[in-house]
């Protein structure tokens, strides 16, 4: 399984993360984001894919639950049981398990929200420099982790806001999948 950990490039020619951020502004990156996943959401089609092979904006959306849940339980594992370590996992295989692409937008927003309010207690109760071994990484550290899903939550945000924002006037399905108001006639 190919991982990647950190870009070979600092700050991220992506989406601009800097590796060099401080634990906490990397913390509360990631405690404010639901309002800027909302609307980047809410403006675009959530079900068509960003790029073409890419996924679609509710699926990055659905990507980031599981980053951030996968996240609080390895910051729960460093602060409570580093001896255990932690094992990979393929993202593309939970989004066939979970079926992204056929998930609710508007639930996946309220999981984010509570996805982010765990994951910003996890960092805040575990010590920055508490290690413990990757499968494949070996020795990682909890700011490692927090950087890595703070850099997640900022190149997926980017990802989501490439995709086209529709005309206004125009209607979707995916509209009423988003939660927008319609107006059925």
């Amino acid at each position: 399984m190919w991982v990647r950990w950190k870009p070979e490039h600092d700050p991220c020619p992506e989406c601009g993360f800097s590796w060099g951020i401080a634990v906490t502004g990397a913390v509360e990156l990631v405690r404010g984001s639901p309002a800027r996943y909302e609307e980047a959401v809410r403006g675009r089609d959530a079900t068509a894919p960003v790029l073409p092979g890419a996924w679609s904006p509710g699926q990055y959306l659905w990507h980031m639950v599981d980053v951030l849940r996968n996240g609080t339980e390895r910051l729960w594992t460093i602060g409570i049981d580093p001896e255990n370590g932690v094992p990979c996992w393929d993202e593309n295989e939970l989004a066939e398990v979970r079926s992204y692409d056929r998930q609710s937008v508007a639930v996946g927003l309220r999981a984010y929200e509570r996805s982010v309010t765990g994951w910003c207690e996890a960092a805040e109760e575990v010590r920055s420099d508490a290690l413990t071994v990757h499968a494949e990484l070996g020795t990682i550290s909890a700011s490692d982790v927090i950087r890595r899903n703070a850099h997640e939550c900022r190149h997926h945000l980017v990802d989501i806001q490439k995709a086209p924002v529709p005309e206004v006037g125009s209607w979707s399905d995916s509209e009423s999948r988003t939660g927008a108001a319609t107006d059925a006639g």
